[in-house]
């Protein structure tokens, strides 16, 4: 977190790379990327997100995140002082409601390699702090992804299922 500018460009960068294949992509510059996700500094679990690194390269990333709305909402729209922030700040790190996974993505290694089991060793690390939220959401998951092996069958329930349509121009 003290490198915050420096580990958010490394996650532009491995952003930019993994999803840049996605038919509804859409590039963006470091600054419009750093204007959207630099607030996250404050709701980032420094334990819980992840840069994979493989012979001292950025190969993959898992930005996780607990679902600050159910300590932000008391708070919208009222003036703090500092204590106060502090205050929030402090809240927002103890939080345990909903662990969000959020993002995961990967690139080649550094000889073209195809990297395997990045969610799935994230998964195992994060594996005691999810014990403590009363639920986990893992957002946009492919039905066929390898992922879904991380977690056991009996607890995954779908909580909103997208489909994407795609036509040749």
């Amino acid at each position: 977190m003290k490198n915050w500018d420096q580990e958010l460009q490394i996650i532009y960068n491995l952003f930019v790379s993994a999803y840049k294949n996605m038919p509804e992509f859409e590039t963006i510059s470091f600054d419009q990327f750093k204007l959207i996700y630099d607030d996250f500094k404050y709701i980032v679990q420094p334990w819980l997100s992840y840069i994979i690194e493989l012979q001292g390269k950025p190969v993959g990333f898992s930005i996780n995140f607990v679902d600050p709305l159910p300590i932000l909402t008391k708070y919208k729209d009222k003036k703090l002082n500092n204590l106060q922030k502090a205050w929030v700040f402090a809240r927002l790190r103890m939080n345990g409601s909903t662990l969000m996974i959020a993002h995961v993505g990967k690139i080649p290694g550094p000889n073209g390699e195809d990297i395997k089991g990045v969610q799935i060793q994230v998964s195992k690390r994060i594996a005691f702090f999810s014990l403590m939220m009363k639920k986990v959401i893992v957002t946009f998951q492919n039905t066929d992804s390898p992922s879904r092996r991380t977690w056991n069958e009996d607890v995954q329930k779908p909580y909103a299922r997208y489909l994407l349509y795609g036509i040749s121009l």
